[in-house]
């Protein structure tokens, strides 16, 4: 799993920071939605075959434009990988 955290790191510690992955993954792994609210943060999530690229924000984010990001990851990774 890849991740980037601007700032300052809301998880410093990486036991943190894996239990936060570890439950977002549980918590998405057989769901339907794209958009989610976990841990206080949004989570917007796109499933390609078998990757899952997540985006995370905090609450007050607007989710449309993390959805849009996903979806440009999404699309930008389909064009590499061709």
């Amino acid at each position: 799993m890849g991740n980037n955290y601007p700032g300052a790191n809301p998880y410093p510690a990486l036991k943190d920071q894996k239990a936060f992955e570890k439950g977002l993954l549980e918590k998405t792994a057989k769901s339907t939605n794209d958009v989610i609210l976990y841990d206080n943060r949004i989570v917007v999530y796109k499933t390609e075959s078998d990757v899952m690229l997540y985006v995370v924000g905090p609450a007050d984010e607007n989710e449309i434009m993390l959805y849009n990001v996903v979806l440009a990851l999404r699309d930008s990774l389909n064009i590499l990988l061709k």
